[in-house]
């Protein structure tokens, strides 16, 4: 054999492969849809599920940066500021919430272990992020929730993985204040946007942060302080209703954000 063809044997072998690898790809993505639309959630484009339970858009993503599908899901209250595209990704990945590295699905996943993931996908979505999403589902909720996890990490110094890691927010006190502010806890609301404004100084400290995202996050908790010093429950919901509205429909879709 020469070496011409054994270069085009080579290249019909990595032609074959690849084209296998690609379908396989179409039908591990396949199953994770039908997974996740099976649980009651809608598709947004390509790779985002979206569904409204209650005061939050409870969202998956599919991440697929390289030879690895990431299975990622988050929530947003619906009475916070605007959302946009970046929120999507802003979430927490299944295997990380699961304890268990085997649920982030390589692209040569079996129709096997594919079965197996999807068994064990299902029972942890069903059995405990549904009922968790109930929970966190009014401002109440998500606000006790939140307080309980800053208490917890205060007296553990860390997140246990599988038990706190089943939400992530980048800072919690910043969704705290928007929840006691819905709620119209507006002493709460208050107290909790001085607490992220500190937040952010001790965090600016360790890391520091671009003046703009700066001036962004303090604008937020300024923007708090001013709606709960009106003590006018009507002017709060004004505000907070334009953005519950705003925030449905750009989630599903129906309209765009700027910026």
């Amino acid at each position: 054999m020469d070496i011409d063809e054994y270069t085009r044997q080579l290249l019909e072998r990595n032609e074959e492969y690849r084209k296998q690898l690609l379908e396989n790809r179409k039908m591990i993505r396949k199953r994770i849809v039908s997974l996740i639309t099976d649980c009651g959630f809608r598709r947004r484009g390509r790779s985002v599920f979206y569904r409204f339970i209650g005061e939050n858009v409870v969202f998956f993503h599919i991440d697929h940066p390289t030879i690895t599908f990431f299975i990622e899901y988050g929530v947003y209250p619906l009475y916070m500021p605007p959302m946009h595209q970046n929120f999507f990704y802003e979430a927490e990945r299944l295997s990380f919430s699961m304890d268990d590295r085997a649920m982030d699905l390589a692209d040569g996943t079996t129709q096997e272990e594919l079965d197996v993931w999807c068994a064990k996908a299902d029972l942890f979505i069903r059995d405990r992020l549904m009922p968790f999403f109930q929970r966190i589902s009014t401002a109440e909720g998500i606000a006790c929730y939140l307080k309980e996890t800053e208490q917890d990490l205060e007296k553990r110094g860390y997140a246990p993985p599988g038990s706190l890691s089943i939400l992530r927010f980048r800072l919690p006190i910043e969704p705290l204040m928007y929840a006691e502010l819905a709620a119209h806890e507006l002493d709460r609301a208050v107290r909790a946007a001085h607490a992220y404004l500190a937040k952010i100084k001790e965090y600016a400290a360790r890391r520091p942060l671009g003046e703009e995202v700066r001036q962004s996050m303090e604008a937020q908790a300024h923007q708090v302080l001013d709606l709960a010093a009106a003590m006018d429950p009507q002017v709060v919901d004004a505000v907070l209703n334009g953005w519950r509205k705003h925030n449905a429909a750009f989630v599903a879709g129906t309209t765009a954000v700027e910026g």
